[in-house]
C-alpha cells in the first residue's frame, strides 16, 4: 500500500515549472479547471520507492497577494488544501526577483524544498549562487537543477519524504495597539481557514485592506484602516508588507549571490532582439515568421492529409459496391467520414499548427510577438495583452475567450473577446487549407488571413470610438531563448490533440451520421429549401450546403465532412460539384460566419448576452458581405 504524499509546484512565470513539471511526470498528466473559474492546472501521480506522489502543477504567478485570477485561485488552493509538500521553482538567473515569492510561500508554513532552475542561464549572466547559503536563511533543502536537461530533477523527488518547515522570514511588526486589531481580525480568518498560520492570516488581513481578496468584512476593513491612518499616518499599509518582502529578498540575493562581470560583448541572442524587437523590421519578420508557418502547414497538411485518406477511400469504395441493409451502410459509411474528417482532414493540419506554435513559445518568441503587437493594438484601442488570446484563438477559440481575463481592462477585455470568433481556430485553419491546397493555391489562404486581421483590425478601432475609456499600460517579461524539448513539445500537442479525440471527434461522428440519416429519410431537402434564397440568390451557393452550415454552428470541423457528405462528393473532387467561385465564397463565409456553439457559450459567460448576440449578428453579416465580394471577384 502506497501512502499518497501531496506535492504543489509553485513558481513564477517563465520560471520553468512547467518543464520542470513534465520531467516530474512524462506524459501522465491531466488538465483540470478550479472549481468556479476557467484557471487550468495541472495534476499527476507518480510512484516513487513506497511513496505515491500526487503532484500538482499550480499557474505561474509573481505573487500569492495579487489580483490576477490565477493568483487569487492558487492563494485560494493553498487555504483550502491539505498541502504536504511545496517544490518552489525560481528561476536562478532572476534571483532577486524569484526570492519575493518564495517569501510569501514559506509564511504558509508548509514543508518546502527551493529549486534553483536555469542554473545554466545564470551561469551565462555570471551569476554564482551559494546554495548552502540559502540553505541556511531559509532552513530548508536547496536543489540546482537543469529542468530542460533533467539535471537534478531525481534529486528533489528524493527529498520529498524529508521536506523540513521553512523559516518564517516576513513578520508583521506595528504599533501595539494597531498589532492588537489585526491580531483579533486574524485570529477570525483562521478560524475559517485552520490551515494557516496566525502570521500568514495577519499578512491575509493587511492584503485585504482594500477588499480585493474577500476576506475580511467591510466593517472589519474599515476599522483596520482607520487604525492604520490615524496612528501610524499610513495610506496604505500593503506597502509595509511589499517593501519588508523585498528587502529581506534583497539581503537573501546580496547574501548568497557573486555576480562577476565578464566583458560585455554582443551575444547572438542580442543580435536576433535587434531585429524581431525592432520597431521597424520587427513587424516584418514576424509577417514573415507567420508566413513561413501557414506555408509549412499547409504544405505537411497536404501531404499527410493524401496518405492518411487513403484507407478511408478504400473502405468507402468496398461500402459503396456493398448489398446489405441501406439504413446499415448509411450509417457505416458517416462513421468511416467522420473517422476520416480526423484523421485525414484535421489532425493532418491541426498537428503541424499546434507543433509550430508550441516551437514558437518554447524558443521565447511569443513573447516578444507580444511585445511588437503591442503598439500596434494599442492605436486599434486594445492592449498588448490581447495578443495572448489572440494567438491561442488560432488554436482554439474557447480557452482563448476565458484568457481574457487576465487583461483588467473591462472594454479591452470585452473588445478582445468580442473579436477571437473572428479568428479561424484550428478546425477552420484545417478547413481553408484543405481547400486551399486542393483547389485554391497558397496565394488564396495567405489572402484569407490577412483579411481576417484587417477586418479584426478595423472592428477594433471601430468599438474604440462607440466604447470609450483609457488604454491600460503594458508589462511583458521577455524570456531568453531556449532551445525546445521533444518531451515538452510532445507532452504539449498531446493535450491539445486528447481534447479534439474525446471531445470534437466523437461530435463530428455523431453529427455525421445525423446528417446521413437526414439524407436518407429526406429530411434535409425541407432544411435545404428553407434556406435556398440566401445560399443560392444572395451567396451564391449550391442549395444543398444549408444543412451544412447549420451543423458548422455545433462544430467547425463538420463543415467540410459534411459538404462532402452533402454534396455526395469526396472532399478531393468537390470541384467536379462546385465551382471554383463557390468554393471560395463557402471557404469565405465558413471563415468569418457565426462561433461554434462552445464559443457562443464561452461568450456569453465572459461578456454576457448583449455582446453575445451583437457579435453573431455582426459575424453573419460580415461574413455574407465578404462572400458576395468573393464570388463576385471570382466570377472576372
Amino acid at each position: 500500500m502506497h501512502d499518497t504524499i501531496k506535492v504543489a509546484l509553485i513558481g513564477q512565470p517563465n520560471s520553468g515549472k512547467s518543464t520542470f513539471f513534465n520531467q516530474l511526470v512524462g506524459y501522465r498528466a491531466h488538465t483540470s479547471n478550479f472549481p468556479g473559474t476557467t484557471v487550468e492546472f495541472l495534476q499527476a501521480e507518480v510512484v516513487y520507492g513506497k511513496n505515491r506522489f500526487e503532484i500538482i502543477d499550480l499557474p505561474g504567478i509573481y505573487s500569492l497577494l495579487g489580483e490576477e485570477p490565477a493568483e487569487r485561485v492558487t492563494l485560494k488552493y493553498l487555504i483550502e488544501n491539505k498541502i504536504d509538500v511545496i517544490i518552489n521553482v525560481l528561476d536562478s538567473s532572476v534571483l532577486s526577483r524569484s526570492l519575493e515569492l518564495t517569501i510569501e510561500v514559506a509564511s504558509f508554513k508548509i514543508p518546502m524544498i527551493l529549486v534553483l532552475n536555469m542554473m545554466d542561464e545564470a551561469e551565462k549572466k555570471g551569476i554564482k549562487i551559494n546554495a548552502e547559503i540559502l540553505k541556511e536563511k531559509l532552513g530548508i533543502d536547496v536543489v540546482e537543477t537543469i529542468a530542460t536537461q533533467g539535471k537534478g530533477v531525481d534529486k528533489v523527488i528524493r527529498m520529498l519524504n524529508d521536506a523540513r518547515l521553512p523559516k518564517n522570514l516576513l513578520e508583521i511588526t506595528a504599533e501595539f495597539s494597531i498589532h492588537q486589531e489585526i491580531i483579533g481580525s486574524a485570529r477570525n480568518l483562521k478560524a475559517k481557514h485552520p490551515n494557516i498560520s496566525e502570521e500568514v492570516a495577519k499578512i491575509l488581513c493587511i492584503a485585504d485592506l482594500e477588499g480585493q481578496l474577500g476576506f475580511l468584512s467591510s466593517t472589519e476593513r474599515q476599522a483596520l484602516k482607520q487604525s492604520f491612518t490615524n496612528t501610524l499616518k499610513i495610506e496604505n499599509p500593503w506597502l509595509l508588507i511589499h517593501q519588508e518582502k523585498h528587502k529581506i529578498a534583497m539581503a537573501l540575493f546580496e547574501e548568497s549571490t557573486r555576480i562577476i562581470h565578464k566583458k560585455m560583448k554582443k551575444s547572438a541572442e542580442n543580435l536576433v532582439d535587434s531585429v524581431l524587437m525592432n520597431p521597424y523590421l520587427g513587424p516584418l519578420s514576424a509577417l514573415l515568421i507567420i508566413l513561413l508557418m501557414f506555408f509549412l502547414v499547409q504544405q505537411i497538411g497536404g501531404y499527410l492529409s493524401t496518405i492518411f485518406s487513403i484507407p478511408f477511400e478504400f473502405i468507402s469504395q468496398k461500402l459503396q459496391m456493398w448489398r446489405g441493409n441501406p439504413i446499415g451502410i448509411t450509417i457505416l459509411r458517416a462513421i468511416n467520414d467522420g473517422l476520416n474528417s480526423g484523421i485525414g482532414i484535421v489532425f493532418p493540419y491541426f498537428v503541424p499548427f499546434i507543433l509550430f506554435i508550441s516551437i514558437l513559445e518554447d524558443v521565447g518568441y511569443l513573447s516578444r510577438f507580444a511585445f511588437i503587437m503591442d503598439h500596434l493594438l494599442h492605436r486599434l484601442g486594445l492592449h498588448g495583452k490581447s495578443t495572448v488570446p489572440f494567438i491561442l484563438g488560432y488554436g482554439c477559440n474557447v480557452p482563448a475567450v476565458f484568457s481574457t481575463r487576465i487583461i483588467e481592462s473591462d472594454r479591452e477585455r470585452i473588445t478582445t473577446a468580442f473579436l477571437i470568433p473572428f479568428i479561424p481556430c484550428s478546425a477552420r485553419l484545417a478547413i481553408i487549407f484543405a481547400l486551399s491546397t486542393l483547389f485554391l493555391g497558397f496565394r488564396f489562404a495567405f489572402f484569407l488571413f490577412i483579411l481576417n486581421l484587417v477586418v479584426i483590425a478595423i472592428i477594433a478601432k471601430l468599438i474604440s470610438h462607440i466604447f470609450k475609456s483609457d488604454v491600460t499600460d503594458f508589462i511583458l517579461e521577455i524570456p531568453p531563448y531556449r532551445i525546445p524539448t521533444l518531451k515538452g513539445l510532445f507532452s504539449k500537442l498531446w493535450f491539445k490533440l486528447k481534447d479534439f479525440i474525446t471531445f470534437a471527434w466523437p461530435v463530428i461522428i455523431a453529427g455525421s451520421i445525423i446528417l446521413a440519416l437526414m439524407q436518407y429519410f429526406r429530411i434535409d431537402v425541407f432544411i435545404n429549401r428553407a434556406f435556398s434564397p440566401f445560399l443560392k440568390n444572395i451567396l451564391g451557393l449550391n442549395p444543398n450546403l444549408g444543412l451544412v452550415l447549420i451543423f458548422g454552428v455545433l462544430r467547425k470541423e463538420l463543415a467540410l465532412i459534411m459538404a462532402s457528405e452533402a454534396l455526395k462528393t469526396p472532399v478531393p473532387l468537390l470541384n467536379s460539384v462546385l465551382s471554383i467561385r463557390e468554393i471560395a465564397t463557402f471557404t469565405v463565409f465558413v471563415t468569418f460566419y457565426t462561433p461554434c456553439l462552445s464559443t457562443i457559450l464561452a461568450l456569453w459567460k465572459e461578456t454576457g448576452l448583449k455582446w453575445t448576440l451583437l457579435q453573431i449578428a455582426s459575424s453573419l453579416f460580415i461574413a455574407t458581405i465578404l462572400a458576395v465580394l468573393t464570388g463576385i471577384a471570382f466570377s472576372f
